[in-house]
């Protein structure tokens, strides 16, 4: 266009086109656009993306069924603080998709009921749950002495929802 001094691109477009379709392309192994058809469209694909259904890049999950897991809690994106980003309530992977791309996991609390939803890896951490294990006490509701003069509280811990009875014994 800018041998002919014109601006007319109808004329000049013809020559463009066809001068892309004779050269060679690298995306499709060095064959020319128009040396593409019907019959060799199909190799042509395979060549450049894999075979139909094996190019599913398939991770390694990072949790098992019964694993411990813990939950990302949501903050804001430059919220800073001492609180850990992670809920004190300890989860159990009940399900894992790992035929999802990405892989999803579904989760249930200790009483075997389920979260709503599926999370994904980013949004859980793999903790150790043993009875060693130590849950922080958000407060003590009431206390109780047993007959044979135990004591017990009635606790609230961090993110469970129910209140607890525990042994004196068990505090740390």
């Amino acid at each position: 266009m800018s041998e002919k001094h014109t601006l007319k691109w109808a004329e000049a477009i013809h020559k463009i086109v066809d001068a892309i379709n004779h050269s060679k392309c690298r995306a499709i192994g060095g064959l020319r656009p128009i040396d593409i058809s019907f019959n060799n469209a199909r190799k042509i694909r395979e060549k450049i993306y894999g075979r139909i259904g094996s190019n599913i890049n398939r991770k390694k999950t990072r949790f098992q069924k019964n694993d411990f897991v813990r939950m990302s809690r949501n903050k804001n994106v430059f919220a800073k603080g001492y609180l850990p980003n992670y809920s004190d309530e300890i989860l159990q992977v009940d399900l894992v998709k790992n035929r999802a791309n990405p892989n999803r996991y579904r989760v249930k609390d200790e009483k075997g009921e389920h979260f709503e939803g599926y999370f994904y890896p980013e949004e859980l951490t793999k903790v150790r749950k043993d009875e060693n294990t130590s849950y922080r006490i958000e407060k003590i509701i009431s206390k109780r002495k047993k007959k044979d003069g135990k004591k017990e509280y009635l606790v609230k811990f961090f993110d469970y929802p129910n209140p607890e009875w525990i042994d004196e014994s068990q505090f740390v």
